[in-house]
């Protein structure tokens, strides 16, 4: 085998952390972004303007206990909002007007919301991470750690093996993670990052 091809493969195949990284976003609000990982990698064009991964977000004990309250009262919006994880439920609300859901299930959600925040078993003081796609009414998925919410972002892309492609696109590759800093190769929006954090074609 092409020794070049070689390093190449043993490079990309020794990727530590997976790279997922918006790039562009169309007129017609497509999100065009790159995946890797040590397994392959492929651009995409999809999930409609939204990147789904967010965090973290701390979980103080008042704000559990206040959850916990709801599940015996109702909790008004601005109780959920002043909450770090109150920037989920802003990016719900969004979700809510364009899907154009009635009250009875936008309260359905919240319910369900809550309870979702409560099974993640968070201690005073800990941390949540977030996969939500706010223009689809699936309830947002809660972790506990940075890498479970990595591993599950990746398992749902439709990655082409290293091994299967040309030794350019190798090289491309090579270049295009090279290029991402270290310490935002997975990228993961908070309450204080702007939504626009990538270009526009």
């Amino acid at each position: 085998m092409d020794q070049d091809r070689v390093q190449l493969l043993r490079r990309l195949e020794s990727i530590n952390e997976p790279v997922a990284l918006p790039t562009a976003q169309t007129m017609d609000m497509g999100l065009e972004y790159i995946a890797a990982s040590s397994k392959g990698g492929n651009t995409t064009l999809g999930r409609y303007g939204a990147w789904p991964a967010y965090g973290p977000f701390t979980m103080h004990a008042e704000d559990l206990q206040i959850l916990k309250d709801a599940a015996r009262q109702v909790i008004s919006e601005a109780s959920l909002e002043r909450m770090e994880i109150g920037y989920i439920w802003a990016e719900a609300k969004e979700m809510f007007s364009y899907i154009g859901m009635k009250e009875s299930e936008i309260q359905a959600f919240q319910n369900a919301f809550i309870k979702a925040i409560l099974d993640a078993e968070c201690a005073p003081g800990e941390k949540l991470y977030v996969y939500f796609h706010k223009y689809e009414s699936d309830l947002p998925l809660f972790f506990k750690t940075r890498n479970s919410l990595i591993d599950y972002f990746m398992s749902l892309e439709n990655l082409v093996p290293w091994d299967k492609m040309s030794t350019d696109d190798l090289g491309m590759w090579c270049e295009t993670i090279d290029e991402v800093p270290s310490n935002s190769r997975f990228v993961l929006l908070t309450g204080s990052r702007p939504r626009e954090c990538f270009g526009s074609v």
